[in-house]
């Protein structure tokens, strides 16, 4: 039945989550490129303590449940590929909170990103052992292949398992 899934996934559609430790300035802050706190980061504080960032002693969330997100029908019928930024707070609790769309791409992919990336649960960051919230981005990339594409895209990834490491290429 996995089998049968994966081979669907290809077809129809397929998703693939990315998660990026590093925050990029857009969308933080107050969104001018000064270093002063907006009110909406006061506020995030007051809700969900001081939000560290992930490097040096603070260590990233680790994904415990991951659902994959849904190709939606306008794209799956445009054949659209593309790369959805989604940016949140993980709290101490391990949960999505502030989840809001970085950079999108539309055509319903957007909302069905939001929504599949509520439902992630993660191992809460730690700050010398203890949990603190942290900001990230999750990327979802949306690839969509027709069975010509997902046939080649399988014999590459049957001749990448069988290659052995004496014979690849440094």
């Amino acid at each position: 039945m996995t089998l049968t899934l994966r081979r669907l996934a290809l077809i129809l559609g397929f998703a693939q989550c990315i998660f990026c430790a590093g925050v990029s300035a857009q969308g933080l802050g107050s969104g001018n490129g000064t270093a002063t706190p907006s009110a909406r980061d006061y506020t995030e504080e007051a809700r969900y303590g001081p939000i560290r960032k992930i490097g040096g002693n603070v260590t990233s969330p680790i994904v415990t449940t991951q659902p994959a997100p849904e190709y939606s029908d306008e794209a799956r019928e445009k054949k659209f590929n593309g790369v959805v930024l989604v940016g949140l707070i993980v709290d101490k609790d391990g949960m999505p909170q502030e989840v809001h769309i970085v950079r999108g791409v539309g055509m319903g992919l957007d909302e069905n990103s939001v929504a599949t990336v509520r439902q992630y649960r993660f191992k809460p960051a730690t700050e010398n052992g203890n949990p603190v919230a942290v900001r990230m981005m999750v990327e979802i990339s949306y690839n969509i292949f027709d069975q010509k594409d997902a046939a080649a895209f399988a014999a590459r990834r049957r001749a990448a398992a069988a290659q052995t490491p004496s014979q690849s290429k440094p």
